[in-house]
């Protein structure tokens, strides 16, 4: 009967340390399945903000490149308008001569 009762106590103690350790180790991998979620939630995150801002400097930088554009389009307008005054109006007294 006293083997008995150690093999029995024996068995119980390990089926015991068995659940603990499988409970640990349960929980290990949960843990570690959540920072690895987090750490690719953040990484996302991260690279959506970087993406973002790669994106808004260069529209800005688009649009003022437009504005330049446009405003030297504006001059050379202006130039070529003066310039066509200039030939209509050296023609006109070449014609007089």
């Amino acid at each position: 009967m006293n083997d008995f009762l150690q093999f029995m106590a024996k068995y119980w103690l390990e089926w015991v340390f068995g659940l603990i350790a499988l409970g640990i180790s349960f929980g290990a991998k949960h843990y570690v399945k959540l920072q690895k979620e987090s750490w690719n939630h953040k990484w996302e995150e991260r690279k959506n903000q970087a993406k973002d801002e790669v994106i808004d400097k260069l529209e800005k930088e688009i649009h003022e490149e437009t504005e330049k554009s446009e405003a030297a389009d504006k001059r050379l307008e202006a130039e070529i308008e003066v310039i066509q005054n200039n030939l209509e109006n050296l023609t006109i007294g070449i014609l007089s001569m």
